[in-house]
């Protein structure tokens, strides 16, 4: 069996056959996946790019041994998986006016005064833990204030910064109450969308 797979992550083809013949594999959906046969460690299937507009797709891959002069050709055999847009976490920070030179505070641990301007800055990670060492993976995020009454988000601006590309919210605080901004990732053609509320009191 092959289990479900996030867009762009491999898995080694792993049949075998009684007659200890050579498995060849063929992709009976090549739009949304493909056989990559030339690695160290044998063939893989792999997702196609483009990929499909959907949240997932289906794949399946047909192994199959045309036998030779001793052994006859065995059954083919048929496995389906679902190929699904990786999942992503946003994690919104409190920092100075600059990524570059604050550390990564949490929202909670701070205290916010009205009519006071703050700085917000938020990663996007995958869930899965496709990240390579990065901190944030710079895909564009949008921040609003779903109390304006309480704060309204001026601007959202990506900054460059060691371990990645962050997004840069700045949030003006007008009066006491609870300040709530909805950070939104839009998802792609190979990424999930998500959201997550950034919520803080200001006194």
């Amino acid at each position: 069996a092959i289990p479900d797979r996030d867009y762009g992550v491999s898995w080694k083809l792993q049949a075998t056959s009684t007659s200890k013949l050579p498995v060849k594999y063929t992709s009976l959906t090549p739009t949304v996946c493909q056989i990559i046969e030339q690695l160290a460690d044998g063939p893989s299937v792999q997702s196609a790019y483009p990929l499909v507009n959907a949240d997932s797709a289906v794949c399946t891959v047909r192994a199959s041994q045309p036998g030779d002069d001793r052994y006859a050709a065995a059954a083919p055999v048929q496995q389906s998986f679902n190929y699904r847009k990786a999942a992503m976490v946003i994690t919104p920070y409190a920092v100075a006016s600059s990524v570059r030179n604050a550390a990564k505070t949490p929202v909670a641990s701070k205290t916010y005064v009205a009519k006071s301007t703050y700085y917000f800055a938020s990663s996007l990670l995958f869930a899965s833990g496709m990240n390579y060492g990065l901190l944030s993976i710079g895909n564009p995020m949008r921040a609003a204030s779903t109390t304006p009454a309480v704060c309204t988000v001026a601007s959202v601006v990506p900054q460059d910064n060691t371990g990645g590309i962050f997004q840069l919210a700045t949030v003006n605080t007008l009066t006491s109450g609870t300040c709530n901004v909805v950070w939104n990732f839009d998802g792609s053609s190979d990424r999930a969308a998500t959201s997550t509320v950034m919520s803080f009191a200001v006194k």
